[in-house]
């Protein structure tokens, strides 16, 4: 896993990811950002601003961010009990929203495809949201670094509100299915 080094690194990072096409509604490939550079742009305005802020409480680097740091970037929310995820329009937003891609290296907890590598193969990349370990319908909260991974679409709404064990098995039988159908099998 190559998380970024520097913040400077993670806002590359991610407003290029924005950039690339991705499938969305009714089949249709488009980026998420028309502006990588007016994107990482404004994620490092932002930076630099909670660097100015926290001085030496904040991070020196997105690989030492942690439960603590969340608060920095989400001053009025109750951490312990935010159920909505935080709007991808906002700043704030969209840097939490790297901080977990990048932890989790742009690709999702569940099938195990890069969007990275799915963009150097198909010209296209995977649309990856915010997936909840514990669901926000069973009380799982939307600002805790443990409850929150990438998953792509796929498999998000796949997941729905299945146990981690439930969707392990419902992949592990589409994964036999297709392969049964591809002639080959697993056990």
């Amino acid at each position: 896993m190559m998380r970024s080094p520097t913040w400077e690194a993670l806002a590359k990072r991610y407003s290029e990811f924005a950039a690339m096409p991705a499938w969305w509604a009714a089949g249709h490939v488009r980026a998420s950002t028309d502006d990588p550079a007016r994107l990482q742009a404004a994620l490092l305005v932002a930076i630099g601003k909670l660097r100015s802020r926290y001085r030496t409480q904040w991070p020196s680097s997105p690989v030492q961010f942690e439960q603590q740091h969340v608060r920095f970037l989400f001053p009025n929310a109750d951490i312990k009990a935010e159920l909505r995820n935080p709007r991808r329009r906002t700043v704030a937003g969209q840097l939490w929203t790297a901080v977990i891609l990048d932890r989790c290296d742009f690709s999702c907890c569940w099938c195990g495809r890069s969007a990275l590598e799915t963009f150097e193969l198909e010209r296209r990349t995977l649309r990856l949201e915010l997936d909840h370990q514990t669901p926000r319908a069973r009380g799982g909260t939307a600002l805790s670094l443990e409850n929150i991974r990438a998953a792509c679409r796929s498999c998000n709404t796949l997941r729905g509100q299945l146990q981690p064990e439930q969707m392990l098995a419902e992949l592990l039988s589409m994964a036999r299915a297709i392969l049964k159908t591809a002639g080959t099998s697993i056990t």
